[in-house]
């Protein structure tokens, strides 16, 4: 069953890894990326499509917003677990 907390998560992921997904896939979508400073071309640790990719900082950033959502998504479950839980009572 879909709560809006799930439909939170699900669109706050979409929203952040979606443009990065793409532009390994489709070079117009690299180029604005790298135009908007989301991805870099200097010092590229990990390499998103030719030449641009996510130096160290944006990994920093990236595994933040990464811990953001798991956070949000075990915080949904939790509050999912105490409404049925109390349902049942």
């Amino acid at each position: 069953m879909n709560t809006k907390d799930d439909e939170l998560v699900l669109v706050l992921a979409a929203i952040i890894f979606g443009p990065v997904l793409l532009a390994g896939f489709l070079k117009p979508v690299q180029e604005a990326l790298v135009s908007w400073h989301v991805l870099t071309t200097e010092n590229v640790l990990i390499p998103i499509g030719e030449g641009a990719g996510i130096d160290l900082a944006r990994l920093v950033i990236a595994i933040s917003v990464i811990g953001v959502l798991a956070l949000l998504t075990v915080l949904a479950f939790r509050r999912r677990a105490v409404s049925k839980k109390a349902d049942t009572k």
